[in-house]
């Protein structure tokens, strides 16, 4: 449970147009001719390849195209990651 926000939040993350449409980018629905274990994502999983495992939401249960960016908690307070930025020990 968030403490520094008000209300219940889905996990929800964004990916560039590119990077989802890259024909690398899948939304799994089977393991090795199997349906996806839940604890693995059931029944539908996304899988980015080269992005850190954040990127590749368990339980998939909508895709937005949105022409902004997206601002949800686990996209902009939690599971940032910033490739770019000089990190602080």
């Amino acid at each position: 449970m968030r403490t520094d926000m008000v209300g219940i939040f889905n996990y929800a993350r964004s990916l560039p147009l590119e990077k989802a449409l890259h024909p690398d980018t899948l939304i799994a629905y089977e393991c090795n001719g199997q349906p996806i274990p839940f604890k693995h994502g059931y029944p539908l999983r996304l899988i980015v390849p080269g992005w850190y495992a954040m990127a590749s939401v368990k339980w998939l249960q909508q895709i937005i195209v949105m022409d902004q960016s997206f601002t949800g908690p686990f996209q902009e307070v939690d599971y940032v990651y910033y490739p770019h930025k000089k990190q602080r020990c």
